[in-house]
This record gives structure tokens, sequence and C-alpha cells, in this order.
């Protein structure tokens, strides 16, 4: 279990995390959402070791992350950097990585360069960015670490192997007892696989819970209304084609009462999805296009 507890951090004057706590078991994925340059990455490396936080901790099984040589042992972190070296090939980072991780597996290894279809011999710097980002998920999962940190998980991913990473991460989580915390910008991809969404907004954790929770709190709407727009209490209301597209928090029959006492027609209901979610919570601006181009 990995428990973050109280966790702020700054970089000079500017406040990048703000008293983050939450807690993920084994066996569990944990998205973590967020626009860009709100504390994503840094919070997982915080989590991971690699970062020391202002205030607050972070306990893995019950022991304190930073500058503990034992529990990094226990953690791989695919950032979106690389995590292999320029000119050095799959079967060469093999090498390093095996020297260091306990429970390495070669065989892992080798399977997955078949399934990815990459050439163990290539320097990876001669790879595209999606086979190089293959070539760092072999790395990643063949440490057959306890505790993986994967930072943009699909980026540079093809349709066809972003499907096969959910089965591989779904798969890995549940036979091993590990636990992923997977950040990505892809929603979608994070709405079929977490199994709790944490989101952060401008340096706080504003969401943490089960995907499934969230479905059930929150319902998306489309309906059509004649005349004015009456105050429904939406997170989120919009112009739709030719009608509305709104996000209650209520269930499907509570929200279905309330548009049908506001006079509404053809509705449409729906569980909120994780983009639609995300939406909701981001504070978006206001542009006046026209002002911009004209």
């Amino acid at each position: 279990m990995i428990q973050v507890e109280h966790v702020s951090k700054k970089f000079g004057d500017f406040s990048v995390l703000n008293d983050i706590s939450f807690t993920a078991d084994e066996g569990e994925i944990y998205g973590l959402i967020g626009y860009n340059g709100v504390g994503k990455t840094t919070l997982m490396k915080i989590i991971s070791g690699i970062y020391r936080p202002d205030s607050g901790t972070v306990l893995m099984d019950g022991e304190a992350i930073y500058e503990n040589a034992g529990k990094k042992k226990q953690c791989f972190f695919m950032t979106e950097e690389a995590t292999y070296f320029a000119q050095a090939s799959l079967r060469q980072m093999r090498r390093f990585y095996r020297g260091y991780y306990e429970n390495w597996s070669d065989h892992t290894f080798e399977g997955l360069v078949r399934m990815f279809g990459v050439d163990p011999d290539m320097k990876i710097s001669r790879f595209s960015k999606g086979m190089q980002r293959q070539a760092s998920l072999t790395l990643a999962f063949s440490t057959r670490v306890k505790y993986l940190f994967l930072d943009e998980a699909f980026d540079g991913l093809d349709f066809t192997m972003r499907r096969m990473m959910r089965e591989m991460l779904t798969y890995y989580a549940r036979t091993s007892g590990a636990m992923l915390l997977v950040s990505s910008h892809n929603l979608r991809e994070l709405e079929d696989l977490a199994d709790r969404i944490g989101m952060l907004s401008e340096g706080e954790l504003i969401f943490n819970d089960s995907t499934r929770h969230m479905r059930e709190q929150f319902s998306t709407c489309r309906f059509r209304l004649e005349g004015e727009l009456p105050e429904l209490d939406a997170r989120m209301t919009e112009r739709d084609g030719d009608g509305y597209l709104c996000i209650l928090e209520a269930s499907e029959e509570e929200a279905r009462e309330r548009l049908l006492a506001a006079g509404a027609e053809d509705i449409r209901i729906q569980p909120i999805g994780l983009e639609e979610f995300f939406r909701k919570e981001r504070k978006e601006k206001d542009i006046d296009w026209e002002e911009i181009f004209d």
C-alpha cells in the first residue's frame, strides 16, 4: 500500500502541490489526471522517492520511500523522458536493469520483445516515438516490480497497441498484486482501465474516488427545451446542436425528474464519462476568438 499524507511541494515561490493525501492499494490501478503543468509528474516523482516533499510524508508498506534504497528497488518510474541510454539497445538496457532489479525476468523481456516486434539489438534512439514507448514498456514490466509508475502511459501508441497495453496493465496488476499509478492525457483509456481516479487542479487533489462512484454520482444529460433555459443547478451546461448538454449531480432517475419538471423534451441520460467529468471540474476560459483573429 502507498499512503500519501499531506504532501506539499514548491519550486522557488511557485507552489506545485498543496496538501495532497490519498492511498493506493496493492492490485489497484490508480489513474492520475489533470491539465498540463498541474503537478502530475512532480507528484509521481515524490511518491516514487525521486523528489523529497517540502512537507508531508509518503509511506510504502509503512516505510518512508525517500532515500530508502530497499523500497526503491520495488519501484519503476517510466517517464515521458527516456528510460534508456541514448546509444543503447534493448539488450544492453536489459543488462543494466537486470543488475539492479532483483525480480527482473528475462522470460517477460523476451515475450514483450516478441509481442511488440521491436529489434532488441538496434539502438533505441533510432526507433520511432511509438517504438521507443514500447521499448520503455518492455523494460518497465520486465523489472516485475511491486510498484509501477507510468507517466503519460499511452503517448505515441496506436489504437491496437493501446488496447494491448490496457490488457497488459490489468493482467499485471491483478495477477502480481502490483500497484500501478498511471497518468495520461487520454481520458478514455483511463476510464476503462483505472479502479480509482485522482484529479489534480491548481495544486490540489479535487477528486479521489472510484470510477464506479463517479458514474453513480453524476449524469450526462442531453435534451431539447423550448424557450429560456431555467436554473437546473447543473455542474456544466452548454449548447449541443439544437439542444443542450448538461451535467447533473444526480442519478439517472433523479436527473430525469428534474429535467421533466423544467419542461425538457427528448431527454437522453447516461452515466458521466471521465472526459466530461474532467471538463466539469476544470475551469475553462471563455475565449473571444473574434478578438484574437480579427
